[in-house]
């Protein structure tokens, strides 16, 4: 480990790509570029066209905040402790050494770090409205371990890159909620000239009852992912807006499959993500893998990017670099993946 990594508040002046990491809650790859007939992704489209696509990414936990536990640090959460679902805060326990937040890697390489959330005063109006977030995130953690720093709870520098010192680069995450059962379902279904889908063209699998509640409310998942994908337009445009396109690798996926016999269970459906990296160079532009690969190794090879390689210890998911991974210089895809799960 080199002196700069050992300790997070040594600092190195360093100049990009800054990163933006989109997750979107309780979403599997159920977009018209991952084959999905029904519904409209333009923007996911185009993110996929313009980068890379995993076909095969699995999640290691079927849960958000397990699976967030493993995502957040490339170590799988059982070995952390934090694979039971929402941990009590009192049960919570600082991450084994050498372990830590992504967070605390981009900040030892000369990152700014946020999680995307509206200001304060915003959050008094979208409680009281339709509690929607969109594009400005959510300021989701949901970890099931103790944080201390740079705060209490919260692993991030700030809630927008707008926060950073003029030509710091940034590692910037955000939450869209909206794919979630809930407000965004709703506001799908109400938004105006939206394209829903017809709950008669569904095609069940047929572990799922054919009856007109269970159709219905698939097509309302399908709505809320075409919903989402507005947001994430919401995303790339702002960055093109704000000139920071050309230097911002965009990564997206989600926090773990989909709702229906999935979320919280070891099933494909828990389990499978969506995983689309876009470089700004227009590294292997509209190309896809197939081989296997896990949500929890996106530390690595974003840590990679500035040559501070976390420690391998037995508890990390193992990975390859960030040149291995995803520009298939050296990728050998897995044959066999380890998920798990709790009984919480």
């Amino acid at each position: 480990m080199t002196p700069a990594l050992s300790d997070p508040k040594q600092v190195r002046p360093v100049s990009g790509p800054n990163i933006l990491y989109i997750i979107m809650e309780d979403c599997g790859p159920d977009f018209a570029c991952y084959g999905q007939p029904l519904v409209r992704t333009p923007c996911v489209d185009r993110l996929a066209a313009e980068g890379v696509r995993f076909n095969h990414a699995f999640c290691t936990a079927p849960v958000c905040s397990a699976s967030r536990s493993a995502i957040m640090t490339g170590a799988y959460q059982t070995y952390t402790g934090c694979h039971h679902h929402r941990t009590w805060p009192w049960r919570k326990k600082p991450l084994p050494s050498p372990i830590r937040h992504v967070c605390d890697w981009f900040r030892a390489a000369g990152y700014f770090t946020c999680n995307l959330q509206p200001a304060s005063e915003k959050w008094v109006k979208i409680r009281a409205g339709n509690g929607i977030t969109g594009a400005a995130g959510n300021g989701k953690n949901d970890l099931n371990f103790v944080v201390t720093s740079p705060r209490p709870v919260d692993p991030f520098d700030g809630i927008d890159w707008t926060e950073r010192p003029a030509g710091q680069p940034f590692f910037a995450h955000v939450t869209i909620m909206e794919t979630h059962k809930g407000a965004g379902w709703r506001e799908a279904r109400r938004k105006a000239g939206a394209a829903l889908v017809d709950p008669v063209e569904i095609k069940l699998p047929p572990y799922f009852p054919d009856h007109p509640v269970a159709r219905d409310e698939y097509a309302n998942y399908l709505d809320a992912i075409g919903l989402a994908d507005g947001f994430v337009g919401e995303l790339l445009d702002r960055l093109r807006r704000e000139g920071l396109a050309g230097d911002t690798i965009v990564m997206l996926s989600g926090d773990h499959g989909a709702l229906f016999r999935g979320k919280q269970f070891l099933y494909d459906d828990g389990l499978r993500v969506p995983l689309v990296v876009r470089f700004p160079d227009g590294s292997r532009a509209g190309t896809w893998t197939t081989g296997w690969s896990a949500g929890s190794t996106l530390p690595q090879p974003c840590s990679d990017l500035r040559g501070s390689r976390r420690p391998w210890t037995p508890c990390t998911v193992t990975t390859c670099s960030r040149r291995d991974l995803l520009r298939a210089r050296r990728y050998m895809p897995r044959a066999i993946g380890w998920t798990r799960r709790s009984t919480g």
